[in-house]
């Protein structure tokens, strides 16, 4: 996949996904890295039965080009359920807005769910 449009416009995205269900792919950006998760449960619902608490795997990948920025993201299917996982939960804006944290510390580490992917930049 490549990388279109300004950062700020991809994170805005996940606010127009559809609906959360387990093997959705999840793109943690960091300040010059991704990494790829998959939703591997949803652990609480809220009253309106939208998720608020969700447990992430790590994606198996694969650098197929360190250097030119090309990876392989596998499948939900191929990813290790006993590996790293990590857990997701949700705040709200005052304007209603929601946003996804890490294990609930507010960190600067934004998730995007719906799409899986992997970059790490070689230069650093």
């Amino acid at each position: 996949m490549r990388w279109y449009g300004l950062v700020d416009n991809r994170i805005d995205e996940q606010r127009a996904n559809g609906e959360i269900k387990v093997g959705a792919g999840v793109t943690k950006y960091l300040y010059s890295d991704r990494r790829a998760w998959y939703v591997a449960e949803i652990l609480k619902r809220n009253r309106k039965g939208e998720p608020t608490e969700l447990k992430l795997i790590r994606a198996k990948v694969k650098a197929i080009d360190y250097f030119a920025g090309k990876w392989q993201v596998f499948p939900f299917e191929d990813a290790n359920k006993d590996d790293f996982c990590t857990v997701l939960r949700t705040r709200a804006t005052k304007d209603g807005q929601r946003y996804w944290t890490e294990n609930g510390t507010v960190n600067g580490t934004i998730f995007v769910i719906g799409r899986a992917e992997e970059y790490e930049d070689p230069t650093f």
